[in-house]
């Protein structure tokens, strides 16, 4: 296509752009009035849908601009009503699955507090035990946020190099160690840090354990949606979603099974059990070049990296305790635990050589930053 991938980045654009600039317009405007919190939460759902709305137009302005500058009678008969239906029902499917982080949360709504219940505790009990289980919800999406960005960028390269017949890209098993590390550092570090992140953002560490359980999810999460992305960049849109399917299944029985005994900290062993599920699901599905020996040798580095890094994270988030207290030196303490950690697993990760320049290279930013990681 003679517009390459900026009809979609510029449609992504927009419509974040619009749709922040629209949620905090209309919901400034419902405050201003006097309106109450459910015309405000429809307020900032009106702007989601007007994020939508820019994103389509500038998806149909391409459109129309590509179909102006082909030749009279290029496109056969009935091509438009086969791309309708193919956007119909593939779209769909992959709408649905990269609904993931979003159904998977959906089944604590209906299944959480009843659960609960039948162990006999009281329904205000149980409100507050889901309060402070719900504080995982957010740190699970801040730290899938790298893989999910990571996943969406690989469908055009593995695309790509599919139609080119490129097969080094393919058996390098890039993509799925790449998610591996950023999995296995995210997860980590949130299991180390929960507690002063805890205490940051909600006033105290209440549920650190079922937070860091929920952490542990990351990596399992990260390993899924990538997974699932190389999926439908080889076409196999049906599968990525059959691991999703997966998953909300697992996460019911897991639920079933788990809270009566454990109470929330059942549900974030659910929540990680069902993540696990679907990135194990997926990644027996990928093609076998994806699954090759080159994936064993790269764990021992990896994991002697993150094993590294909580070391160092333990020893820190020991002195800071010992020197400290309170929301202010929680989130100091957060903050610079996240520098330090990260800066303690990137080393190890380099020196490990993880990555060959050659490899690195095949994603499109790393060149500019001239990275030489060694030859194996």
């Amino acid at each position: 296509s003679r517009f390459g991938s900026a009809p979609t980045a510029v449609s992504q654009v927009g419509e974040q752009t619009v749709r922040v600039t629209a949620i905090l317009g209309l919901s400034y405007w419902a405050i201003k009035r006097g309106a109450d919190a459910y015309a405000c939460g429809m307020a900032a759902v009106g702007g989601t849908l007007a994020g939508m709305a820019a994103a389509l137009l500038i998806l149909l302005f391409y459109l129309v601009r590509r179909g102006r500058q082909k030749p009279a009678g290029h496109t056969p008969p009935g091509s438009v009503r086969q791309a309708g239906w193919h956007l119909l029902t593939v779209g769909t499917v992959i709408c649905f699955t990269n609904m993931v982080l979003t159904l998977v949360p959906l089944v604590d709504s209906f299944l959480f507090v009843p659960l609960l219940q039948e162990t006999g505790l009281e329904l205000n009990e149980v409100k507050e035990l889901k309060g402070v289980y719900d504080r995982g919800q957010p740190l699970i999406q801040l730290g899938t946020a790298v893989g999910t960005s990571l996943s969406l960028a690989l469908v055009p390269f593995v695309s790509g190099m599919r139609r080119g017949r490129e097969p080094s890209f393919l058996h390098s098993m890039l993509p799925i160690r790449f998610a591996a590390v950023i999995g296995v550092g995210a997860s980590s570090g949130l299991i180390c840090l929960i507690r002063p992140i805890n205490t940051m953002l909600f006033e105290n560490d209440r549920g650190s354990l079922v937070l860091a359980v929920l952490s542990a999810s990351v990596f399992f999460a990260t390993m899924a949606l990538t997974a699932s992305a190389l999926l439908q960049g080889m076409g196999k849109e049906w599968t990525a979603a059959a691991g999703v399917a997966a998953a909300l299944a697992g996460k019911i029985v897991l639920m079933r099974w788990l809270v009566p005994s454990f109470g929330a900290l059942g549900a974030a062993l659910a929540t990680t059990g069902a993540y696990a599920l679907m990135a194990g699901f997926l990644y027996v599905r990928l093609p076998r070049e994806y699954r090759s020996a080159r994936a064993r040798v790269c764990i021992y580095p990896i994991v002697k990296a993150a094993v590294a890094m909580m070391a160092v994270l333990k020893l820190y988030t020991w002195l800071m305790d010992a020197s400290g207290g309170g929301r202010l030196w929680a989130s100091a303490e957060a903050l610079g635990g996240v520098v330090l950690g990260a800066a303690v697993y990137i080393a190890c990760i380099v020196r490990g050589s993880v990555f060959s320049e050659q490899e690195l290279s095949a994603l499109p930013f790393v060149h500019k930053f001239h990275l030489r990681l060694g030859s194996r």
